[in-house]
């Protein structure tokens, strides 16, 4: 039968969350470009969910999705709605209305179907981790436009990371040479992993889905031997020598 084919199941998945503080298009438009053009392979194709908690203003769902895939970006749906009008005026747009991990615990949620959908956001994927994962190295400079994806393992690059040019690990990444380019570690969710280099000059570090840009790296080791690690959802960079 059709339905030994599929298996409903939930789970979790990092998602992208744009808060919104206000309903004007063209300043969410405006900001969005700017922010895309810092990193836009980073962020095409990511899946986002708008946060309008504290947007008091009517929101006009169709155009405000227009300007999100505009972008580049998938949209998934809302969160933070306040009122069942607003719900539905954003499921009449085609989109999901979400419920934050922030709920309150003490509302009950309805009984549903075996098969129940995990809506909570703004978490990472859970993953066992391997005590010994294995390890990919590259031997050599890595130029614009090339990416290098270690999958399941560490990665280590024996030489620089050209700018343009982006690695990324679902463990640690080590760069013996300059990192100028984007590094991505923890592409499954590994909290653990890290990301070490002998010259940071990166366009975009990240880990576990949270990043910095290269305007914010400035501020922090530039130019050194640096570590990054994830501590309370917030990367931290630390001078190696």
């Amino acid at each position: 039968m059709a339905e030994n084919n599929i298996e409903l199941k939930g789970t979790n998945f990092t998602l992208f969350v744009l808060n919104i503080s206000d309903s004007n298009l063209s300043d969410i438009q405006h900001a969005l470009e700017k922010k895309v053009q810092q990193a836009p392979a980073f962020f095409s194709g990511a899946p986002v969910v708008i946060n309008i908690e504290k947007c008091e203003d009517e929101i006009d769902f169709m155009g405000l999705s227009e300007v999100i895939k505009g972008q580049q970006f998938v949209l998934v749906g809302i969160t933070g709605a306040q009122n069942d009008a607003v719900k539905q005026a954003a499921r009449q747009a085609g989109l999901a209305v979400l419920k934050s991990g922030q709920a309150s615990q003490a509302e009950t949620p309805a009984p549903v179907a075996e098969a129940k959908v995990e809506t909570r956001i703004e978490t990472q994927i859970e993953v066992q981790h391997q005590d010994s994962p294995a390890t990919l190295f590259h031997q050599g400079q890595l130029r614009s436009g090339q990416q290098l994806y270690a999958k399941d393992k560490n990665l280590v690059i024996i030489g620089s990371v050209s700018a343009g040019a982006e690695v990324i690990a679902d463990g640690s990444i080590h760069v013996y040479g300059h990192l100028r380019g984007r590094a991505i570690a923890g592409a499954k969710g590994d909290i653990n992993s890290r990301i070490f280099c002998r010259n940071l000059e990166a366009e975009l570090i990240s880990i576990c889905g949270n990043y910095k840009l290269s305007e914010t790296l400035q501020e922090e080791c530039w130019q050194q031997a640096a570590t990054v690690s994830l501590e309370n959802d917030q990367l931290k960079i630390s001078n190696l020598d």
